[in-house]
């Protein structure tokens, strides 16, 4: 055979194999990160496409197509492909929904008008969704304690374009990047070819090391409540919550994720006990006492099918954990009242119901079987504060009240009473060795909400100046979980630079105090 012809053949068998398949496979991988890449770096503005990407990549705990698909908002239903322009405007005309629907909320006796003391009136009996007092205030434009009908129309319709335009930013900028045939359409093909790219990238999270787990890091939540059944002679109780009343030092699944975390006190007895333990919000759950007594705990956290979030725990052996998808064996619940249903509801799942149940909207520390309690409560002890254009407001008998700016030298004690105020618990200090977790465990590099604004203060990085706060230095990373209530506002010193990691609902802004990320009051 000549030389030039087993030449070829050589080359056609190599490339045949599964190493060389592997080799194409992870060149076509760094390819295409290197297309989004490249994408991310001309579009948005102050590097915002570039943030979103390096979250993408670089946020390791999450499963890389439920981080598409929840930025994107598409393909949750496997119909693919779809034009992401259309998502862009289906999310920025609910978007508008919400806000009708919150202001209408107040609207209590139908008239079309919503007051300063119907308003009031709805945040005193607690159903308001978080976001009617601050819009209340924000509409409220020439102070008359009214929005008419007119003045909503016109209110709904500015705040609407505004959101979405910041909708359209995100939707827009990450579709691009990975639409890699530019047609405007997301196809499963490069939904898959996005996922592979994002696995591609390997770098660490900077500042932070990644601790080995003992268990195999490959999620194991499961789309069914496809767990090992209880013995005979064990008893079944269930811990059921919206939130832990603590922080953890560490994260479970991402430097832009908030790790909560509550205490399960394991009492003296002789049955063996199984536990089941479900939350909203994402929590490390703290086994101590007599945890010999447990044979397993069943964990699970979020509230729907699709959402995935997993949960962690401490104490206790990796053998006796196993950890379900959000919904997969019951429907959380968080009101005490509901405490025998919770108990009912797993009967088709175990076999038979729960022998008791602790049902509390914030778990701090709950003694099993008993259900006895210790520093458990609302975070937020109850009072309703609200946000707006930089200023705070509590609720109280007589409305809404702003709050005094800390004077100077107060700033650090105002920042523990909001750490308290809303995680009375504090900070836990966590070996992350010693926690079981689907996800990989790393230590913060900023601690989450108020409990990394209040280190940064003690670092000297940043200062409060008014109702902001001045960045003194470079930060590492801006705190997770600055949403809603925990949002504040940043203005950054001369030639700090825009701080890595996601600020939220937060304001941002640079020396000269121009807005650097989508929200700006």
């Amino acid at each position: 055979m000549p030389f030039a012809r087993r030449s070829l053949l050589l080359a056609v068998l190599l490339a045949s194999t599964p190493a060389a398949a592997e080799v194409t496979l992870k060149s076509q991988a760094q390819a295409d990160l290197d297309v989004m890449r490249s994408r991310a770096a001309t579009l948005g503005d102050q590097g915002d496409a570039m943030r979103m990407l390096d979250r993408l990549t670089r946020d390791g705990g999450r499963d890389p197509v439920v981080a598409l698909q929840d930025l994107l908002g598409i393909g949750r239903d496997g119909k693919l492909p779809i034009r992401y322009q259309d998502t862009m405007l289906a999310n920025a005309a609910a978007q508008r929904g919400q806000i009708l629907a919150a202001i209408l909320s107040a609207d209590l006796d139908n008239d079309g008008t919503v007051t300063r003391d119907e308003v009031t009136r709805v945040l005193q009996v607690g159903r308001s969704n978080g976001m009617l007092g601050d819009l209340f205030l924000k509409f409220d434009t020439n102070v008359d304690d009214r929005i008419s009908p007119d003045e909503l129309t016109a209110a709904v319709s500015a705040a609407g374009e505004d959101m979405a335009s910041r909708q359209g930013d995100r939707v827009s900028m990450i579709g691009t990047l990975i639409d890699f045939d530019g047609n405007g359409q997301i196809t499963q093909k490069e939904l898959d070819r996005a996922v592979a790219a994002l696995a591609a990238q390997s770098a660490p999270i900077e500042g932070a090391e990644v601790v080995p787990q003992a268990v195999d890091p490959a999620p194991k939540s499961a789309a069914s409540c496809d767990v090992v059944a209880p013995t005979s002679d064990a008893l079944i109780h269930v811990v059921s919550g919206y939130e832990g009343n603590a922080l953890a030092n560490v994260s479970i699944g991402g430097q832009d994720r908030v790790t909560q975390t509550a205490e399960l006190v394991i009492e003296p007895g002789d049955e063996p006990l199984y536990l089941f333990v479900a939350s909203y919000e994402l929590v490390i759950w703290r086994l101590t006492g007599a945890v010999d007594r447990v044979e397993r705990i069943v964990v699970q956290s979020g509230s729907g099918s699709s959402d995935i979030r997993s949960g962690a725990v401490t104490g206790i052996p990796a053998e006796k954990v196993t950890f379900v998808a959000a919904g997969a064996c019951l429907k959380p619940d968080w009101e005490d009242k509901n405490s025998d249903q919770v108990a009912d509801s797993l009967q088709g799942n175990l076999g038979r119901a729960a022998a008791g149940a602790f049902v509390e909207y914030t778990i701090g520390s709950v003694a099993l079987p008993s259900g006895k309690t210790k520093d458990s409560g609302g975070s937020a002890d109850g009072i309703d504060l609200v946000f707006s254009g930089g200023k705070r407001f509590v609720l109280t008998e007589d409305g809404m009240e702003e709050v005094e700016t800390p004077k100077a030298g107060e700033e650090d004690a105002a920042i523990q009473r909001e750490l308290n105020r809303f995680h009375p618990g504090g900070v836990v200090k966590l070996d992350p060795k010693t926690v079981v977790s689907a996800y990989p465990v790393e230590p913060y590099v900023v601690l989450p909400q108020q409990a990394g604004l209040a280190q940064l203060m003690e670092q000297g990085l940043i200062k409060r100046q008014g109702n902001a706060f001045l960045v003194l230095q470079p930060i590492p990373r801006f705190p997770a979980g600055l949403h809603g209530a925990h949002s504040v506002s940043f203005v950054l010193g001369p030639d700090v630079p825009l701080p890595p990691g996601d600020p939220g609902h937060s304001s941002v802004r640079d020396a000269n105090r121009k807005c650097l990320v989508r929200i700006c009051p």
